[in-house]
């Protein structure tokens, strides 16, 4: 299964530390079989403009905090990139990156419609990531790993304002999975499904209320290496947390 990449000479220090071994890069696309389908999309954070953004200025208070909010991977513009990286032998980190497309949606139509535009999004899985047989799990963990959303700027969201948001666990003590499994038999070509719980409270609770999901939901398909795309997170300053 894995696949050792080039780690190209001259990537700014917002990069992958020199340390690290890429063993997989694909793109992200949005999985069919999403719970609020339509819109399609690859990552929910029901609530998010209720909550005050951490920077940029943003106060809230918009839609409730249960509010239907998806991101798409794969329209208007969108394109996200996973990245797989051995850090120490069988240490591992999982790191998306990239551009989507979304918004708060009313339900009225299928499309997003408060804060619909394009958002930076990025994450990095760096505790507790084992390798499994058909790919990666992230667990267990408590909020450890960590990652923001921030606004291209639209007619809602003005440009700059960003969002954090914090793994959480599953039933199963997963936080996040990256796995060829055909997982809810997606029906397209793909090579691996990623899915993952998410919370955009620091300590880990789940945020807002019980209908609240904040899920990925993605499938990925081969990304040539040294494309215009592999190059997607590059220039995103990732939030890292350490102990």
């Amino acid at each position: 299964m894995r696949v050792c990449f080039p780690v190209c000479v001259g990537l700014t220090v917002a990069s992958i530390a020199s340390a690290d071994t890429l063993i997989l890069q694909e793109r992200a696309l949005d999985h069919p079989d999403g719970n609020i389908n339509p819109p399609p999309y690859g990552l929910r954070l029901d609530g998010l403009f209720s909550q005050a953004s951490d920077e940029g200025g943003f106060a809230g208070g918009v839609g409730g905090a249960g509010k239907d909010t998806t991101f798409s991977f794969s329209t208007n513009g969108a394109g996200v990139v996973v990245k797989v990286f051995e850090v120490v032998a069988n240490q591992f980190r999982i790191e998306i990156a990239g551009t989507v497309f979304g918004g708060q949606d009313d339900g009225d139509d299928g499309n997003p419609d408060f804060g619909a535009g394009l958002y930076d999004i990025f994450m990095d899985y760096s505790f507790n990531v084992v390798e499994i047989a058909d790919g990666w799990k992230v667990s267990p963990n408590s909020a450890q790993n960590a990652g923001w959303i921030r606004s291209q700027g639209n007619t809602d969201v003005a440009a700059g304002n960003k969002w954090l948001f914090y793994d959480r666990t599953d039933n199963n003590n997963n936080s996040f999975v990256l796995r060829s499994d055909n997982h809810r038999n997606p029906g397209i070509p793909h090579n691996f499904v990623g899915r993952g719980w998410n919370t955009l409270n620091s300590d880990g609770s789940k945020f807002g209320d019980s209908g609240t999901t904040q899920d990925w939901l993605f499938v990925t398909i081969p990304l040539p290496s040294g494309s215009a795309m592999a190059l997607a997170g590059i220039g995103l300053v990732g939030l890292r947390r350490r102990r």
